[in-house]
């Protein structure tokens, strides 16, 4: 901000910035392009025009007529730079792109352009040496948002590097006062200078820096060949991966291609800075484990031969830098290096700790048997061995290189074996340590939970120190792998940590191990299956009945889980005979868990499809447990009485709503779901999914019941039954409870066919539509498949409300269900339904909403004629609305580009109408690709001509969706003859908007 703030200030103070900022506005509004640097200096010419008139006018020395004549000359020639549009301009760029040897004249006009999209066509187009001699460079050089001369100098480029190099480094600082996004585009651009661009990679990233800028020097680093890398390249490839590596590290494909750059540098390179290479691996590494946390999980990781991908980016450079060390050690190893000089830069000062020893100890490991000098590598590895102490902890690499150095020494070295292990190991404790050790591994517990309880009351943890140091724990560790001289006095600290943690794990094995969460119940789920399978599902209740029950709420106790488990797996076994296992399964708890899990899996259990005495059965059950209930107390648990009532709710519901006879007293039945349901109503405001919300419970699914119930009996009677008479009026009455009042609109359609005197008694507050709690608005949301009758009730709300409700309220999901309807049932929301919704605020939304839903609705298969028919009359009607207006009601009619079941010429027709009114439809990619389909088509060609001047709209330039619909336009325009109807045009909303200069001369 105070950058830009400096710069307008700047800008301000500068002679003739009036005149600049006032042709910079005017251009801007005339070609919505933004202007760069060199358009900004040809305006500055505005400015001195100014001055010479003045001059001119005030007949100041040295001016005469052929000044004002030549003045005139040249203020035309810019009032046409300014006036004329991109298709005027076109034939002339044309000209001066083929041009190669400009003269002083064309390179002024060029350099006087002032529509900002002249030089990226220019530029695409130059060939050869002269142009870049010849204009100025503020139309040659990278800005911080663009750089229209960029693909002129990677041809330039291609033809002679070195040359274009030679220009580019004396410019080099002027193009970095640009900014770093500017510096950037020109690092993209010595990907194409190769090896030439080294100076100036070079002193940018000495000079600048690297921050912000290690992709792109990465990415040239790994285009230099081989032959042209040298101390430079590496020391840029190193300073590049190690800036950073804590603050924003590499991504792990950059850092694993880096290194092996520098590693083939080394190994093919002609030139070969093999110690270079050698250290700046080693700095890439210390750079790496220097960010906190990295040096602790670098150690805890097992192998560095593979290195990990997961974990945090600079874990993930540390691991992959020390494997590159490693790697490169080894291919020095087979070139004939010795051992002390490819590991000379593993050295704690550069690396700061263990990792130097360890690197040096796998490395060692890796060439066992191979070393030439076999003298060097036991001394080396008696060395690591002797700094054993420093290891923070014992991983598989350490361990598998201790066994290899004990398993290969000579008998006359042993002795050399055991001064190394005991140097390395370091002192022998005392009586005294060992007993301060053993307490502090007694108090272990205490001390967590002492940590645990300060941490809780937001203290800080005690601190105390611990009395078993970590090179303790290797030895335990390696117990198994020492041999008995060196492990000898250790054997007590090895038993005392034994006997705290047992014995140790394959020091050579991974140090974690991913293992599947325990299942506490795997094993008793099993022995259940095998019982129940192999003596009956009612063997097994006797015996789950036995068990004592666990302690816990419902998810807790295992027995239920066995049930369910159990219940699932076999239903219909379990289903087979309910009577039998509700009497084995003893307790009220056990039963609802049961009757629960049948419940659940109704249908696997034959409850309800088809129909099956199975269901009253279960029902009786159920009907048990609520005697028991009414009698005395069910269960110690709350919620499994709750269970128990919503499962016998849920059963009765579904006997009804099967048609199956439930078996129970029919009027003590609904005399208990309708206090249920009174029980559990009450005022309530739910606006989000009131029916779920209902069904949840008990009481509401008592209600569920109850309504369902009703619409039975009502299917016999044709009118509601007392009871549910009684207690659905009074939820509409009092009209405050949304849970309820959803329960009754989920059910209208079977209300109105069945119950029609209660329904009609009512009709008015049943679809009140503009009421929030309404029950038409459950019905509307939770309405999946729509008949004759459903339609029939859309077509009785009030249509002035309806119309109310959409342009307003009404959640985009339910659009369709009036979309169908106008489609299949045309009459049913009468002739004016459409022109009623556009009326009014939001009206034109709505309808497109709507425009866009009818459109979905149409079948893909073209035999449905009937039905197309009706989409493209509505279409037409909602075209017709929409004439003269700004046409917010087409914006749903992107849709009907996926309708592929519609005639296609029909769609041409009815989509030209629609994007000459408003082509700011949904889904113009699609549009302008189902038109481009049919590319012979003057309709198809005008189409695209109105979709283009999308492109102007704020944020769409660069939409994925306009780039579509350029390409689509672009295609038609090549694949059209010239001349043709249309093709004029086309080409010149190319040119226009989406800056097409070959499009505009395309005729």
């Amino acid at each position: 901000m105070g950058s830009a703030y400096a710069r307008l200030v700047k800008m301000e103070n500068a002679p003739g910035s009036k005149h600049v900022q006032q042709v910079t506005a005017l251009v801007r509004e005339l070609t919505g392009r933004e202007p760069g640097a060199g358009e900004f200096k040809a305006y500055k010419t505005w400015s001195d025009y100014y001055q010479s008139a003045s001059k001119i006018i005030h007949a100041t020395t040295g001016t005469g007529a052929s000044d004002a004549v030549q003045l005139l000359h040249d203020v035309l020639a810019v009032i046409r730079e300014l006036v004329l549009t991109l298709p005027d301009q076109a034939p002339r760029w044309v000209e001066l792109a083929s041009v190669t040897d400009p003269t002083a004249e064309q390179v002024q006009e060029v350099n006087q352009l002032h529509h900002p999209s002249a030089m990226p066509y220019l530029f695409g187009k130059f060939t050869g040496w002269n142009w870049l001699e010849k204009l100025d460079p503020a139309r040659l050089l990278p800005e911080a948002d663009r750089w229209p001369a960029a693909p002129y100098f990677q041809r330039l480029a291609a033809e002679d590097a070195q040359r274009l190099t030679l220009w580019l480094r004396p410019r080099l600082d002027e193009i970095c006062r640009n900014g770093p996004q500017a510096t950037a585009r020109l690092l993209w651009l010595c990907r194409h200078l190769y090896g030439h661009a080294t100076p100036i990679v070079t002193r940018i990233t000495k000079e600048h820096g690297v921050e912000g800028m290690r992709i792109p020097v990465l990415h040239w680093a790994s285009e230099v060949e081989i032959t042209q890398r040298d101390a430079r390249w590496v020391d840029v490839v190193t300073r590049a991966m190690v800036a950073g590596a804590g603050t924003s590290p590499l991504d792990s494909w950059d850092i694993q291609n880096a290194l092996a750059r520098l590693q083939e540098t080394a190994r093919i390179g002609t030139t070969s800075p093999t110690a270079q290479v050698r250290k700046a691996l080693v700095d890439v590494l210390a750079a790496h484990l220097a960010v906190d946390g990295v040096r602790r999980e670098l150690q805890i990781t097992g192998d560095l031969h593979s290195p990990g991908l997961a974990g945090s980016p600079a874990l993930t450079g540390a691991w992959l830098a020390a494997a590159a060390c490693l790697q490169f050690a080894r291919t020095e190893m087979e070139r004939g290096t010795d051992l002390e000089t490819r590991t000379r830069a593993w050295t704690i000062d550069a690396l700061g700790g263990w990792e130097g020893d360890r690197l040096l100890a796998v490395h060692l490991l890796d060439v066992a048997g191979e070393e030439p000098d076999e003298a060097a590598w036991w001394a080396a590895a008696f060395g690591v061995l002797a700094r054993l102490h420093a290891m923070p902890v014992s991983t598989p690499d350490i361990a598998a290189f201790v066994r290899t150095v004990i398993e290969r020494h000579r008998p006359e070295a042993g002795d050399a074996l055991t001064a190394a292990l005991r140097n390395g190991l370091g002192p022998v404790p005392d009586e005294a340590t060992l007993r301060a050790a053993r307490t502090e591994l007694d108090e272990r517990g205490a001390r967590v939970a002492q940590a645990l309880q300060a941490l809780a009351a937001g203290d800080e943890p005690p601190q105390w120190k611990p009395q078993v140091p970590a090179v303790w724990r290797t030895i335990w560790a390696l117990s198994e792998i020492l041999p008995a001289p060196a492990l000898a006095p250790w054997r007590p600290v090895v038993d005392l940590l034994t006997e705290r943690f047992g014995s140790p794990p394959d020091p050579t094995g991974p140090l974690y191990k991913v293992i599947p969460l325990p299942n506490a119940n795997a094993q008793e789920t099993a022995e259940f299956h095998t019982l129940y399978t192999q003596f009956g599902a009612v063997h097994a209740a006797t015996v789950l009945a036995g068990r004592p029950p666990t302690q816990g709420g419902y998810f807790e106790r295992i027995e239920f889980r066995l049930l369910e488990e159990a219940v699932r797996a076999d239903a219909d076994a379990w289903a087979a005979d309910i009577d039998a296992i509700v009497d084995a399964l003893d307790t009220f708890d056990l039963r609802t868990a049961y009757l629960g899990a049948l419940t659940a899996n109704q249908q696997a259990a034959g409850l309800t499809d088809p129909p099956s005495p199975r269901l009253p059965t279960a029902i009786a059950a159920a009907w048990r447990l609520m005697s028991q209930l009414h009698e005395g107390p069910g269960s110690t648990d709350p919620d499994l009485d709750e269970r128990a009532r919503r499962t016998t709710c849920q059963l009765l519901k579904d006997a009804w709503a099967n048609n199956v006879d439930p078996g129970t007293d029919e009027t003590e039945v609904i005399t208990w779901l309708a206090a249920a349901a009174r029980k559990w109503s009450e005022p309530t405001r739910q606006p989000d999914n009131p029916y779920v919300t209902a069904a949840a419970t008990s009481g509401g699914m008592a209600l569920i019941a109850l309504v369902e119930w009703a619409v039975h009996r009502g299917t016999n009677d044709g009118h509601l039954p007392t009871a549910a008479d009684d207690l659905m009026t009074q939820i509409l009455t009092a009209h405050d409870d949304d849970r309820a009042m959803a329960v009754i609109g989920a059910a209208l359609t079977p209300l109105r066919l069945h119950a029609e005197p209660w329904y009609t008694a009512h009709r008015d507050t049943l679809l009140d539509i503009t009421s929030d709690s309404a029950p038409i608005r459950s019905w509307l949301l939770y309405l999946r498949h729509l008949s004759g009758y459903d339609t029939a009730v859309l077509g009785e709300i009030d249509p002035a409300k309806t119309a109310h409700y959409l342009r307003t309220d009404a959640p985009k999901q339910i659009f369709d269900r009036f979309a169908l309807t106008l489609l299949h049932s045309p009459d049913t929301l009468g002739p004016a339904f459409i022109a009623e919704l556009a009326d009014g605020d939001g009206g034109p939304e709505a309808v497109s909403t709507l425009l866009g839903d009818i459109a979905r609705a149409l079948p893909q298969d073209p035999g449905e004629g009937d039905l197309h028919a009706r989409g493209l009359t509505l279409w037409d009607e909602v075209l017709d609305l929409a004439t003269g207006t700004p046409g917010v009601h087409l914006g749903g009619a992107g849709h009907f580009a996926f309708a592929e079941g519609l005639d296609h010429e029909r769609w041409l027709r009815r989509t030209l109408r629609t994007v000459t009114i408003n082509p700011n439809i949904l889904f113009p990619d699609h549009v302008a690709a189902r038109a481009a389909s049919s590319p012979h088509s003057p309709e198809a060609r005008e189409i695209l001509t109105r979709l283009l001047p999308l492109i102007g709209m704020h944020g769409s330039r660069d939409d994925y969706r306009m780039l579509a619909v350029v390409g689509h336009a672009q295609a038609v325009l090549n694949a059209s003859q010239p001349g043709s109807e249309g093709r004029a045009a086309l080409g010149m909303a190319l040119a226009l908007h989406a800056d097409d200069v070959d499009a505009a001369t395309a005729e």
